[in-house]
């Protein structure tokens, strides 16, 4: 489903990004990431659940063959933006590869 027509399912049970997120006791830009952006299987899980859907349902992109894919959004869309998590990782491993030189992990 495209966002709009999530808000609007929303609003026509009376839903609002905000109330949602008061009963989630969170910030309303949590509850939009989590359409848009940042993948939150708990809010996910209560949007669905406000439409009477499962979240394969209205995200199928995002559930494929029943496993719930972790990628950010922008690779499940196929965007070739590197995400502040992938740049973190790559540093990781890469320092974790020096470990073993005689390098320790916290000098460059």
């Amino acid at each position: 489903m495209h966002v709009e027509d999530i808000k609007a399912a929303l609003r026509k049970q009376g839903w609002t990004l905000a109330s949602i997120a008061e009963e989630l006791n969170i910030g309303p830009s949590a509850v939009s990431h989590a359409l848009t952006r940042q993948r939150s299987r708990r809010i996910e899980q209560v949007i669905a659940s406000k439409l009477g859907l499962s979240p394969h349902e209205i995200w199928p992109q995002r559930y494929k063959r029943g496993k719930v894919s972790h990628a950010p959004i922008c690779q499940q869309t196929g965007s070739h933006s590197i995400s502040q998590a992938q740049r973190l990782d790559s540093k990781t491993l890469s320092l974790a590869g020096t470990a073993g030189r005689g390098h320790s992990l916290g000098s460059s």
